[in-house]
């Protein structure tokens, strides 16, 4: 093949217009061998270039660079004739941005030296926690409005190479869709496209797949960063995905386990039930002693039913997606106080409700929230103790220092045994007792299902108390 020879003199220099100090400055030759591209002979090097590459007698320009650039930039520019930006590292010590073009048969390489503040951004986006790839959109006639075709993979940071499993050299200087080809299937080449098109950014979480072997779920985001040039950072959530599918199986075996608990369970306790209630009746005179026993198998039969029911409430808490609509706390509490009519009566429970707001949420779950905290407000209260509980709110304008939304703040305040505020993590796990069954009964889920109720709502829920000064239970529900 025959190629423009070109004397390294001034006059030469001077008549092509190449400078002789900064930028680096090569033009190189194509070697091929059985029509394979072997190596670029460098034709001229400016005195920036020679400086820059540390150059000998060496005319390959193969020896100067890294593989990966050599391999797949070079023969791109080649085939494509469109001019391609990309980042070398040459040593240790010498980050360059180099741009090749082809002049005729052969290939021009201009070339600067990065300067350490721009090595220190990239060391910077190599720590940064998400992969990042800097693109740029390729036409079927460049500079023109035609149809996106591919992306050139321009910079990627080291992070790549933890959610692609590939480094970063292997990916710059390619096509997107030669080394992911999945991005058609997936629609992740369009998210991009239409980024590139009209500037605005896009996300996205999906599945990917594609012939080399990568199998993943993606969550990413794309941004324009100018003409044709978009960025896209992604972190490869497979396992996170894996996680949700293994709980979402847990919580079908759980419903499962909660449909066969209030059916093939209550059934029994229901005739238990029945026959010591018939028992008790009809034939204590003939009972003695008996009679007593009978007490306990009836208080052990409402203690199962009562266990029963909190574990389907859990399990449908665990399992259902949250439906909200506009809730009138008002109407919640009073709901609430006359279902727990008998226990508020019997123990002269003085109850003082000031003015609720309404909010977005699930009705049955608030029924459940507030029913479950004046149960406990009126089961864990000294002997001989009127129950005096306190339901106020305030808000809207309540923040919390970790989230952006306004919250209302509704306070549940009770006049009860209290507790060591060492617990008040500890009183929201399951099945977890401070007190003996035989002082206070319960289930040990109550609380926990509060809890449940108020994350699923988006709020959170915070315990404060004093051994024998009562408590008071500060509920955050989204203005």
């Amino acid at each position: 093949m025959k190629s423009l020879q070109i004397d390294i003199t001034s006059e030469a220099n001077d008549s092509l217009g190449i400078p002789v100090s900064s930028p680096g400055v090569a033009l190189l030759e194509p070697l091929y061998a059985a029509e394979q591209l072997m190596d670029l002979r460098i034709v001229f090097l400016n005195e920036t270039g020679r400086n820059l590459l540390q150059s000998t007698a060496e005319t390959s320009f193969r020896a100067y660079v890294p593989d990966p650039f050599f391999l797949n930039v070079c023969p791109q520019v080649i085939h494509t004739r469109q001019p391609v930006q990309q980042r070398l590292q040459i040593r240790p010590e010498l980050c360059l941005d180099a741009t090749l073009e082809m002049v005729g048969t052969q290939m021009l390489c201009t070339f600067w030296e990065v300067p350490d503040a721009i090595q220190r951004l990239q060391s910077i986006l190599d720590a940064s926690p998400n992969s990042i790839i800097s693109m740029k959109a390729l036409r079927q006639q460049p500079d023109t409005p035609e149809l996106i075709t591919d992306f050139l993979m321009e910079n990627a940071n080291a992070t790549v190479e933890r959610d692609l499993y590939l480094k970063p050299q292997d990916i710059t200087g390619k096509t997107l869709m030669s080394v992911f080809p999945g991005n058609k299937e997936s629609g992740l080449f369009d998210m991009y496209a239409r980024v590139a098109e009209t500037g605005q950014p896009e996300h996205a979480i999906q599945y990917y797949r594609d012939s080399n072997g990568l199998e993943a779920w993606f969550d990413v985001s794309a941004v324009a960063q100018g003409p044709d040039q978009i960025t896209i950072t992604f972190t490869n959530i497979t396992q996170s995905q894996r996680n949700q599918q293994q709980l979402k199986q847990s919580n079908e075996a759980l419903e499962q386990f909660a449909s066969i608990a209030s059916h093939d369970l209550q059934e029994p306790l229901r005739k238990i039930r029945h026959f010591g209630h018939l028992l008790a009746t009809q034939y204590q005179a003939n009972l003695g002693k008996g009679t007593e026993l009978i007490d306990k198998m009836q208080s052990a039969t409402d203690r199962m039913g009562s266990l029963i029911n909190d574990l389907l409430t859990f399990a449908q808490l665990s399992n259902e997606s949250t439906t909200f609509e506009a809730v009138d706390l008002n109407q919640i509490l009073t709901e609430v106080c006359s279902d727990l009519e008998v226990p508020i009566r019997q123990q002269e429970a003085l109850i003082t409700i000031d003015p609720l707001p309404h909010i977005q949420a699930n009705a049955w779950q608030m029924r459940q929230l507030f029913q479950n905290l004046l149960s406990n407000a009126l089961k864990y209260i000294a002997p001989g103790v009127r129950p005096v509980i306190h339901i106020r709110s305030q808000g809207p304008q309540i923040y919390l220092r970790d989230r952006a939304d306004s919250f209302y703040r509704i306070e549940v305040s009770d006049n009860g045994i209290g507790f060591n505020e060492q617990y008040q993590e500890k009183i929201f796990e399951a099945f977890q007792r401070l007190h003996s069954r035989n002082t206070y009964t319960g289930t040990g889920l109550g609380l926990t299902i509060v809890r449940n109720i108020v994350e699923n709502h988006g709020g959170r829920i915070l315990a404060h108390s004093q051994e024998n000064q009562g408590s008071t239970f500060q509920i955050y529900l989204k203005a």
